[in-house]
Formats: structure tokens, C-alpha cells, sequence
């Protein structure tokens, strides 16, 4: 008898191994291009984070990109914040983007005032750009705080 023809159980343990291996397989090599980009521009996210992210409908490439974005215009965000930001609704790009213009132009922006702002609707950057121009034009004070509105 040739293996084409026996019933060796080894064929069968093969396949099944094969079976549950494939999808881990495809998820990792997913993520490990998101990883590879993250780990390059110096941005530390594990590739289970990364799945955690995906199982919880959040865009990894989404945290990814803004946390890159976020490191190259030197600002100190997390991805744990950028995903909550996401979960909440809130444009991860636009706070991200604000925040990187309100650190360049020195204007003292958090996160925490950044994300709340994206939430109620507007569009951060040129929120922070209007800043700027008040306090070159010596028309204003600094961004408003929480009791000012």
C-alpha cells in the first residue's frame, strides 16, 4: 500500500493542524505590516493589541497612522487613547492633527481638551489655527478652558 491510499491517522492530524493554523496565520501576517510600519517610525504597539483592536471594531491602521503622526510632530499620545477616542466617535485624525498644529504653534493643547472639542463637533485644526491668528493679531486669549463655555 502507497500514503496516497492508506488511512494514516498523521494526514488527517496534519490537516487539522493546517486548518486552525491558516486563520492565525492570515491574522498575524495582517497585522505584521501595520506592526512593521508602527515599529519602524518608532512606535511601540504589539501585534495582539493590534488584533485586540480589530475584534473590538476598532481600524488599527486608523490608531496606527495617528500614533505615527502623532510621534513625528511631537506629541505624547497613546494608542490606548487614540482607540478610546475611536470607540467614543471621535475623528482620530483631526484630534491627532490638531494637536500636532497646537504643539508647532505652541499653543497648550491635551489630549483630553483635544478629544472633548472633536466630540462636540468641531474641526480641531482650525480651531487651533483661528487660536493662532487671535493671538497674532493680539484679538484674543489662548484656546478656552472647560468653564469658559
Amino acid at each position: 500500500m502507497n500514503a496516497a491510499t492508506s488511512n494514516s491517522p498523521w494526514g488527517t492530524v496534519a490537516l487539522v493542524f493546517l486548518a486552525i493554523l491558516f486563520p492565525f496565520a492570515v491574522f498575524y501576517l495582517r497585522f505584521f505590516r501595520l506592526w512593521t510600519r508602527g515599529f519602524l517610525a518608532g512606535v511601540r504597539i504589539p501585534i495582539p493589541a493590534l488584533l485586540g483592536m480589530h475584534l473590538l471594531k476598532v481600524n488599527p491602521a486608523v490608531i496606527v497612522d495617528g500614533c505615527i503622526a502623532a510621534r513625528q510632530g511631537g506629541v505624547d499620545v497613546t494608542p490606548a487613547q487614540l482607540e478610546g477616542h475611536y470607540l467614543a466617535g471621535g475623528n482620530v485624525r483631526n484630534v491627532v492633527l490638531g494637536l500636532v498644529v497646537a504643539h508647532a504653534a505652541k499653543v497648550p493643547l491635551d489630549f483630553d481638551r483635544a478629544r472633548s472639542l472633536d466630540l462636540e463637533g468641531h474641526d480641531l485644526p482650525d480651531v487651533v489655527r483661528q487660536w493662532v491668528q487671535e493671538q497674532q493679531h493680539g484679538e484674543g486669549p489662548s484656546p478656552p478652558t472647560d468653564s469658559e463655555q
